[in-house]
């Protein structure tokens, strides 16, 4: 008689390996360019992606769960997650330490590459943003470091930025 259930047994020789290891972390986790949609691709895979996971390594751990998250609710999700990059516009600067100017660099970049994506991508209607967000703060960032989404795109009634944006972004739906 075994004392442990199947599913807990399971799980724990599942524990030795984590969602930044095998075939698909190595396509898409960490990627400073966009990732391929067709293969990073969580919930409903089947369907052209009409939602973006966008955030940092701990928005990459909880990829199992936006995973089964998109399954439940019929998304289709592209996964764009990069470490130490959180999707917040012009940061985080990491100044006066040059051991991360170039991931600051490349993070700039990369979410630069993915706000272009979601201009030229109608069909993507719902972005989940997940990062460590106290882990930035007190970094250089604008005086207001709101999601980049809704600083350019997103900007909801009633927002403290509506005022402030651009005629672009307070329009947007």
């Amino acid at each position: 008689m075994e004392f442990y259930s199947k599913d807990l047994r399971a799980s724990y020789e599942q524990t030795g390996h984590t969602v930044i290891q095998g075939k698909r972390a190595d396509a898409c986790w960490n990627k400073v360019e966009l990732t391929d949609p067709s293969t990073c691709r969580l919930g409903r895979t089947a369907a052209s992606p009409t939602a973006i996971y966008w955030g940092d390594s701990h928005a990459y751990h909880l990829a199992p769960f936006i995973d089964q998250l998109g399954k439940e609710f019929g998304l289709s999700i592209h996964d764009v997650t990069l470490s130490m990059c959180p999707p917040i516009e012009q940061g985080p600067a990491r100044a006066g330490n040059p051991a991360f100017q170039t991931h600051s660099e490349e993070c700039l970049r990369h979410n630069e590459a993915v706000f272009s994506y979601l201009l030229a991508h109608p069909e993507i209607v719902q972005v989940i943003m997940a990062a460590v967000w106290q882990g930035y703060v007190g970094v250089q960032v604008p005086r207001h470091p709101i999601p980049m989404v809704l600083a350019r795109r997103y900007v909801l009634p009633g927002h403290p930025c509506q005022a402030a944006c651009s005629g672009e972004a307070r329009g947007a739906a």
